[in-house]
């Protein structure tokens, strides 16, 4: 049973690590990413995830680093990575998600009381079997 419990627990706390970030639109269209790429009170900071579309279609995933004029400079699997601001279409930033967050928390919390009192409930029971075993001499010498 505790090897059940282990396992649950390694996977329950995998799946909540990947299940509480979303992307969020931060500029959808040409003037939006125009004015985000431009103007750092409105949009990127240094270190956020981003998926940048491009108008070839393909989405590329860097870890923003600054622009450098026209161009967005990050990182991508060890990297430079540099996109031309006039080829982005949309920009999408990971951030953590509450309600994901709770509900992965809530269904976490949920899965481990069960496991536990499943576990307390044999337990018991296994004693209780072992108890009446030895008071009516069929056990325990």
């Amino acid at each position: 049973m505790k090897q059940l419990l282990k396992k649950t627990l390694v996977l329950l706390i995998c799946i909540t690590m990947a299940g509480c970030t979303s992307m969020r639109v931060v500029a959808d269209g040409r003037d939006a990413v125009d004015t985000v790429a431009r103007d750092a009170t409105q949009g990127l900071h240094a270190g956020e995830t981003l998926l940048v579309h491009t108008r070839d279609g393909l989405p590329q995933e860097m870890v923003f680093v600054r622009t450098d004029g026209a161009v967005l400079v990050g990182q991508a699997d060890s990297a430079e990575l540099r996109i031309e601001v006039t080829s982005v279409v949309r920009i999408e930033r990971k951030e953590a998600d509450g309600w994901k967050t709770a509900g992965m928390v809530g269904g976490v919390v949920a899965v481990l009381t069960a496991l536990a009192a499943a576990a307390a409930h044999s337990m018991a029971k296994d004693v209780g079997n072992a108890y009446g075993n030895m008071l009516s001499g069929k056990g325990g010498r």
